[in-house]
């Protein structure tokens, strides 16, 4: 996003929901797949899937730590161009939605 000709600084808060849109290649895309592109073989396609992530902490060094919906800790540049706050639709309606994992780990433990 631009505002004035440069780039808009977002700023990040531990708690903040965020989707990581990432590119991804295979023969057979999933059924969450976005942006689908053969590729120029046609035996390969191109396209996006998102995943949605949970700010643990937020490093002075300009790095996010956030935890994946599978409960691993990954560490993120706070201006990656893939990273984006989630919207509010996708905070309410988003699939998987976001605390998916952690119904999902509760329920494993009863």
């Amino acid at each position: 996003m631009l505002r004035n000709g440069r780039p808009l600084q977002i700023h990040y808060r531990a708690g903040d929901k965020v989707v990581y849109v990432q590119d991804q290649y295979s023969s057979h895309p999933g059924p969450l797949a976005k942006n689908v592109l053969a590729t120029i073989k046609g035996e390969l396609y191109q396209y996006q899937t998102e995943q949605y992530w949970i700010v643990q902490r937020v490093l002075p060094n300009g790095l996010l730590e956030v935890r994946t919906d599978e409960q691993q800790l990954r560490l993120v540049a706070a201006s990656d161009a893939h990273l984006r706050p989630a919207t509010l639709r996708e905070k309410l309606f988003g699939w998987p939605p976001f605390g998916h994992s952690q119904r999902r780990a509760a329920s494993d433990d009863a």
